[in-house]
């Protein structure tokens, strides 16, 4: 009877060319994400004549995107939105696309039927909206987790908070029937605004004294006002614009996103 031969174990290396193949792929994935990084300029116009996809894990639907804007520029005409603009953040979008694509946006708004396109676009940019209904259940999302910027209506019943921080000043009245409660003055009214604000305005007070250094930084603003009724009428200290185009809107949302590094807004203060 012959001898038993041990035949040789070859887990242990099945296990290291296994490791060493997941290791070569984030090595090679790593390579040319630099490589895109460093000559995105070039790689980015080879993107604009893509409709829609996904790269890398960089999402970026056109097409959608500008049939979505078709629609807001007929359904919102009113607020002086152009086509031409709003395609125009699209591409700045495309350019900045490692910046745009995965980024996080809460969204306030009591009734957010009144943006739903809007919310389309940004998603179809490879953007993650976040809705909140209130100041307060803003609060709760920040707390819990990272947004690189807020969008916020302007009227919202809630308690008012004095302006100390984030001052709002109007140039005009935004309604007919404040202008006559004022007895057209609008001084008065601007110092009445202080300290009885609207609800999205008395929003950003309230955010600056949770997150002094995030939201009261008055050069990188993380807040944009999307209001109907205030747009181009007022301005906002510690907003980065007031308006109710939708074609400025996105473009603003793009220079923000593209201005700066992702999870701006942290869990933490």
């Amino acid at each position: 009877m012959e001898p038993h031969t041990r035949r040789p174990d070859y887990t242990w290396v099945s296990s290291l060319v296994e490791a060493l193949s997941s290791l070569l792929k984030i090595v090679i994935i790593s390579i040319v994400m630099i490589f895109l990084l460093l000559h995105w300029q070039y790689f980015s116009r080879w993107l604009e004549g893509v409709t829609h996809g996904e790269f890398l894990g960089l999402k970026f639907d056109r097409a959608a995107a500008e049939q979505k804007i078709d629609q807001l520029v007929i359904e919102k005409a009113q607020s002086g939105a152009t086509r031409p603009f709003a395609i125009g953040a699209l591409a700045r979008a495309e350019r900045v696309l490692p910046a745009i694509s995965g980024a996080r946006v809460l969204w306030v708004d009591q009734d957010p039927g009144n943006n739903v396109i809007e919310r389309g676009v940004l998603e179809n940019m490879g953007i993650t909206v976040q809705l909140a209904l209130s100041t307060s259940e803003a609060q709760t999302f920040l707390r819990a987790d990272n947004y690189d910027l807020v969008i916020s209506n302007g009227y919202r019943d809630e308690k008012p908070t004095l302006l100390k921080q984030c001052p709002a000043y109007y140039v005009d009245f935004p309604s007919k029937a404040l202008r006559d409660q004022f007895g057209d003055d609008l001084q008065k009214f601007n110092i009445h605004q202080q300290s009885d604000p609207i609800g999205g305005f008395a929003m950003a007070e309230v955010l600056v004294a949770e997150y002094t250094t995030v939201f009261g930084d008055r050069q990188v603003p993380r807040i944009i006002y999307y209001t109907a009724s205030n747009g181009g009428l007022v301005a906002d200290a510690c907003s980065r614009i007031v308006t109710n185009r939708p074609d400025v809107l996105l473009q603003s949302v793009v220079s923000a996103l593209g201005s700066g590094p992702n999870n701006w807004l942290p869990k933490s203060v």
